[in-house]
């Protein structure tokens, strides 16, 4: 089936609608809580003002600025304390780091490039085309080169050793296409030799990995440039298209710490002259306050606290399905990826009316049985393959970035209703290579997605699929 994605995004009002009377519980919940948290504050701290005089309004606003000042006092200090205290690492780091001691006209580089080459080739009579796998193998590689793990095997062969986070900015990693770069700069021509040594010998141990997990490949040596001194003779910087990236790291922390300096001064001036300035609170006469009174404003508060629950968590549930974007019910897959349904299941079905009401404008026509859900299943798979029975269709891929368990039920309980094994247990297509190897021959796909999958996940396997040249032939949207 030819798919056809929409790229905007849809945010359909009428699901968040129903998204919180599914929620009803907790938003009414939210709302008590935060009534009686205001009601009683409120209630209880006016009376126990009942039978004292209280402040009028001109020492109320005396009293709100000193609160105001002090606490505005307190936010310049900590401000300045925490900047100060940034500056001060930046300093150790400064004093302790290999880069930044290190003469930006005057330091030693050297450099490996390899080649990546598979046995993909282009065959132009053919349709369907082999996987290139040099990108994801590339990518495998500038992961692995810039990891803790090879970071600290560099680091156990250096004879002066080095912490990993100095470690790590001597060494830059480059990809570009299937030529894979490595260059390395530092203090000593030793230590420079030593770090770009080592770091062959992990791409060397780390090949075997790579040719396991993802695909067999060579890693041809196109170029090695040897360990040589950046400087000339008049103590410029030597060789072509020299990029000069020690000079680049300092420029860049000189700029971090110039930034930070302002800053301090600015925050340092703020206090001080803050601290300069004195507010206090004015006396003045008082008036009292009655138990009614005290009892009304407790009431008061407690409606604007039920109000404001009610919008605070019906707010957050909205906030967080949209931020999810989760699949919700069969006609968001039609609509957003042009797929066909081939079984959509939906448990937690009420016998109330207005349960069933809600169910039904929530979900469509989601079956609440799970024995019918893989019963209609069995048969769109059985009806697809007739359909195309010129194609001898003996192969349906079953995919999904769901629980194994519930891939393997799914095509257990369809082959076991159609009496065949038409459909075959694939897997993750993103992260398996086991399951990119197992649709390789067939034609069409299956996709299982539960009502925890994003749209942005759906959309990747799509791509994925497309971009393989495989058919879908429809989705499985369940709990």
């Amino acid at each position: 089936m030819e798919m056809e994605m929409r790229d905007e995004v849809e945010i359909d009002l009428l699901q968040l609608c129903f998204l919180c009377l599914r929620k009803w519980k907790a938003i009414l919940l939210a709302g008590v809580v935060l009534a009686l948290a205001l009601g009683g504050y409120k209630g209880a701290r006016e009376l126990s003002k009942v039978g004292t005089e209280v402040a009028v309004e001109a020492e109320e606003t005396a009293e709100e600025k000193v609160t105001q000042y002090d606490a505005t006092l307190a936010s310049y200090k900590a401000q300045f304390d925490r900047l100060s205290e940034t500056f001060e690492k930046n300093q150790v780091y400064e004093q302790e780091s290999i880069i930044m001691n290190m003469n930006p006209n005057n330091y030693f580089s050297g450099s490996s490039t390899y080649y990546i080459s598979t046995d993909y080739k282009i065959m132009p009579d053919m349709t369907y085309q082999d996987v290139d796998y040099s990108e994801d193998i590339a990518q495998a590689y500038l992961s692995y080169l810039t990891s803790s793990e090879c970071l600290s095997y560099v680091q156990s062969k250096l004879t002066e050793k080095i912490p990993v986070k100095y470690l790590s900015e001597l060494i830059r990693v480059n990809v570009t296409g299937r030529v894979l770069t490595v260059k390395v700069v530092g203090d000593t021509s030793g230590r420079t030799t030593e770090i770009l040594n080592a770091i062959s010998e992990a791409i060397d141990a780390y090949k075997k990995e790579v040719d396991t997990k993802i695909h067999e490949h060579k890693l041809d040596l196109m170029e090695y440039s040897e360990v040589e001194n950046t400087a000339s003779s008049d103590g410029s910087e030597s060789g072509s298209g020299n990029d000069n990236y020690v000079a680049d790291v300092q420029k860049q922390f000189s700029d971090s710490q110039i930034n930070l300096t302002n800053q301090i001064s600015t925050f340092y001036d703020k206090y001080t002259k803050l601290a300069d300035t004195k507010v206090s609170a004015g006396s003045s006469s008082g008036s009292g306050i009655t138990k009614s009174q005290a009892v009304k404003s407790g009431v008061k508060f407690g409606i604007i606290g039920l109000i404001l629950g009610f919008f605070v968590a019906a707010g957050f549930i909205v906030f967080k399905a949209i931020i999810e974007d989760k699949i919700v019910n069969a006609g968001e897959i039609s609509y957003l990826f042009g797929l066909r349904i081939f079984g959509d299941y939906k448990s937690g079905a009420k016998s109330g009316a207005f349960d069933k009401l809600l169910y039904k404008l929530s979900y469509g026509d989601a079956l609440p049985d799970k024995e019918k859900f893989y019963e209609v299943a069995a048969a769109n798979v059985k009806t697809f393959a007739a359909a195309f029975k010129d194609e001898d269709i003996k192969e349906i891929s079953l995919i999904g970035r769901i629980d194994s368990e519930a891939l393997s039920r799914i095509v257990k309980s369809i082959n076991d209703i159609n009496g065949d094994d038409t459909v075959k247990l694939a897997g993750d297509i993103i992260t398996d290579a086991s399951a990119i190897n197992a649709i390789r021959d067939a034609k069409y796909t299956l996709i299982a997605v539960d009502r925890t999958t994003s749209k942005k996940d759906l959309r990747t396997q799509l791509e994925k699929l497309k971009g393989l040249k495989k058919h879908v032939a429809g989705v499985l949207l369940f709990d």
